[in-house]
Parts: C-alpha cells; structure tokens; sequence
C-alpha cells in the first residue's frame, strides 16, 4: 500500500516534536540535578571532600499552634514557609483587644488601706488610688474574662508580684486616656521559678489603652507571663533588673509605645514574637529581641546591646520554667522575618542572629555592631533571603549584605564551622546564604 506524501509529512513532523521534547527534559534534568547538586554544597556548607560543618538545611517539619511549618531546603521553601505559616493570625483569632470601659457595669475598687483585692469571677474591675504594699490577685475560673482598669494608681510590692494571675481566660489590663500608672516592686528577691514579675501571669496578658503605665522592677522582671502577651497600649515605661517584657508563649506589638531598659533580654518570647505596629525602644538590655520565630512586619524597633541585637533560637523548657538554646545548625522552625519594620540596631556582639533563617523583603534595617571573629552585622545557620530591605551597616549603605555575611567570621558561640556560600536572587541580585 501507497502512503500519501502528506501523511509522511505528517509523521515526520511528530517525530521531530517527540525527539525535541526527549532532548529538553533530559537536558532539564540535567540542570535540576546540577542545582540540587549545587545547592546541597550550599546547605551543607561542605565541600566535595566534606571536610567542612555538618549539614545546615531543616530535615524534618515542626509544628506550631497546629500549623504545620514544613522542612525549608531552599530559599523558596523558605518564603512559602514563612509567608504561609502566619502562626501569629492563629494565635491572634478570638481575642478582644478593644480599650471600652462600661463604667455601670463595673466594679470599683480604691486600693487605699487595703493589702489587696482578689478577683474571683469574670467582669470589669476599676482600681484608684496609692498603696506601696498591696496585691492584686486574679484567681477565676479558666474561660473567665478579666478586664482591670488602672485608673491613675500607684502600687508597688515587695517580694511578690503587684498583679498576680493564678488563674483566667486571660486578663485585659487597661490604661484609661489622660491617666498615669504606676507599679513597681521593693526588694523583690523570689527566685526566677516563682512568680517572678512585678506583672505576673498564668494565663494570656492584654495590655491595651490610651493612658501611660511606669512598671519597674529592681530585681525580677518587669512584665512576665505564661501565657501570651498582646500589646497595644499607647504607652508603657519598662525598667527591670530582669527581662523587661517576657512570655513563655507568644509576644505580639500590635500598636503604642513602648520603652524599655532591662539587665537581661529586653523583649523574649519562646514562640512568635511579632511587631506590626507601634514604636519598641529598647535602651539597655544584654540580648535585645529574643525569641524562636521572631516576625517584624511594621513599626519601629531601636534596639541597644550588650550582645546580639535580634536573636532567633529555639528554646527547650525544663522543669525549673527556664529556657536555653538548642544549638543546632538551622534550627527547623526557627527564622527572622523582616517585613517594613524601621529597624535600629546597635550590638557588642551580632547585629541579627538567627539560629535559623533570615528572611527579609522589606524595610529599612540599620546595623552598628562589632566586626570581629565570631561576631558580625548578620549571622544565620540557614538561608539568608534579601528581597527588598535596604541595609545600613556600620553606617554605611550597602545594596548588597553579602560581604557582610562573607567577612562576619566564624559562627558565634559553637554553632559549626561553615564558609559563607551564595546563590544569586535574579530579582534583586541580594539573595544569599551562609554559615
């Protein structure tokens, strides 16, 4: 049988079609096990001879709050991450963070001649008046919600917390508009696994208001909760012998004013801690921002100390309520996420440390700290994403971070011995990876 030239044609055409879709997908896989194979030596920080640290990339997902974080490998992976995880939302659902006082409804309390008040059941409790040796005690029932308002008081007390919350939903403090508070405490010398805050908490803390509120403590901390901490008062004076702001939970700057001058960290959380609003001034403090997942999205944040800067790690709590750094390389659920925050730091030690990754697409970041061996403007264990901040170091302007990430030295404080390596952004030419 005769077949038609345009039958012949035909084939020969399908032909050519199949041998070039052949010759693209091996040349395409090609190049994938290239890149992978590239940026395996990246991640791991180890040359062929693997003569170098150990391996940097998270292996394994972790879960936060019931929301998967996957394991990153990659810059990508990475950004979808952190984008997609948002574990701040999930904790921020429910909660009302409104500053409304229904004076009618309320309970009215001056301090003045009493040695505390305790409260019981959920409602509206108004405090006025001074007293330098009294305690508020918030014992109600576990979904109860406890709104107190501080109405030009001033409180203080020794040896034990001003406001201690044994037990409720969580306690709304509130700071009325054209008033001033005051807490503080005297000789306050409980050990660090007591209730150890001049503003104690067991359960989630509020802090919201248009007043003004002074808390100082002379050798706890400052504010200290269990639970989560949500601010957003319009503002709030911090001096403590001990951290200045501090959750065992989750931190989250909603809006106001916060300064801060602490002996320890100045704002620690061991989950999220995020800033979306506001100003955080912190003045004095041995690590400034401390935290597993640390989320700057807006506001601004000046940070002075003695050590790192922005600190990111994974924390491990033991029987005593402490916490400590598990020190491994690119720690799975740990990164910073710099977002639009104006952030100011100045540091004896790192600038920005992440245990983790280092994520950031917006913003304006300013970075004076040491330049030595072990310490560096920006250190990180995993990826280091640059989309979009504009870095100061040192004073001066740098379109790129990666000369500062190849001169920052080695790892600080035993966290292995890998060589800064790069893979380029085509976008904005600043994406990088080291240590």
């Amino acid at each position: 049988m005769k077949i038609k030239p345009q039958i012949i044609a035909l084939i020969s055409f399908f032909i050519v079609i199949i041998v070039v879709l052949v010759v693209m997908i091996i040349s395409q896989n090609s190049n994938t096990t290239s890149n992978n194979t590239q940026v395996e030596k990246m991640v791991n920080g180890r040359s062929q001879s693997g003569d170098m640290g150990g391996p940097s990339k998270n292996t394994v997902a972790t879960k936060v709050d019931d929301i998967e974080i996957p394991a990153i490998s990659s810059t990508d992976e990475l950004k979808n991450a952190v984008l997609n995880a948002k574990t701040w939302e999930y904790n921020l659902k429910d909660k009302h963070l409104d500053s409304s006082v229904d004076e009618n409804n309320a309970i009215k309390v001056d301090v003045s001649g009493k040695s505390g008040y305790t409260i019981t059941d959920s409602g509206t409790y108004i405090f006025t008046g001074q007293n330098d040796n009294f305690q508020l005690v918030v014992n109600a029932g576990k979904k109860d919600d406890v709104r107190v308002v501080l109405n030009n008081v001033h409180l203080a007390k020794s040896n034990a917390p001003v406001i201690d919350v044994k037990a409720a939903d969580h306690l709304t403090l509130i700071l009325p508009a054209n008033t001033s508070s005051y807490l503080g405490d005297t000789l306050h010398t409980i050990a660090d696994s007591d209730p150890n805050g001049v503003i104690y908490s067991e359960s989630d803390l509020i802090l919201v208001g248009m007043g003004k509120l002074d808390v100082i403590s002379t050798s706890g901390h400052a504010i200290r909760s269990k639970g989560d901490i949500f601010l957003n008062a319009n503002e709030v004076s911090v001096n403590s012998a001990g951290s200045g702001i501090k959750s065992s939970d989750g931190l989250y700057v909603l809006g106001g004013s916060y300064a801060i001058s602490a002996a320890n960290d100045g704002v620690r959380a061991n989950d999220d801690l995020v800033v979306l609003d506001g100003k955080v001034d912190i003045t004095k403090s041995n690590e400034g921002i401390e935290s597993s997942r640390i989320n700057l999205l807006g506001g601004e944040i000046n940070v002075v100390a003695s050590d790192d800067g922005i600190n990111a790690s994974q924390k491990v709590t033991d029987e005593e309520n402490t916490t400590t750094e598990n020190r491994e390389a690119a720690q799975p659920g740990v990164w910073i996420y710099i977002a639009g925050s104006k952030l100011t730091v100045k540091a004896n030690a790192d600038g920005v440390d992440s245990n983790g990754h280092l994520l950031v697409t917006g913003g304006d970041i300013s970075i004076t700290c040491a330049d030595r061996g072990g310490d560096g403007p920006i250190d990180a264990n995993g990826y280091v994403l640059n989309e979009g901040g504009n870095f100061t170091i040192n004073g001066e302007q740098k379109a790129s971070i990666e000369q500062y990430l190849e001169s920052s030295g080695e790892p600080n404080g035993g966290f292995g011995n890998q060589q800064p390596n790069f893979e380029n952004n085509p976008q904005a030419k600043n994406q990088s990876r080291t240590k």
